[in-house]
């Protein structure tokens, strides 16, 4: 498996994609702690997860099936 570093934004969101599966690392304040934004993305049938450090990110994609 693969996983790219899609983009990085002076803003401080990472993203990691790996087989259509998208890993969002962002910190405080821009992290939705309730969630709210990912939670519509995946109702919406994305394959997407928000985290506090590229560890986690990146240990996600690689556990995730498919990958």
């Amino acid at each position: 498996m693969s996983i790219r570093q899609a983009m990085r934004f002076e803003s401080g969101v990472l993203t990691l994609e790996a087989n259509g599966e998208f890993a969002y690392v962002l910190h405080q304040p821009l992290r939705d702690l309730g969630k709210y934004e990912e939670g519509g993305a995946v109702h919406q049938g994305m394959k997407v997860k928000v985290f506090e450090t590229p560890d986690e990110a990146t240990e996600w994609l690689e556990l995730s099936p498919g990958n």
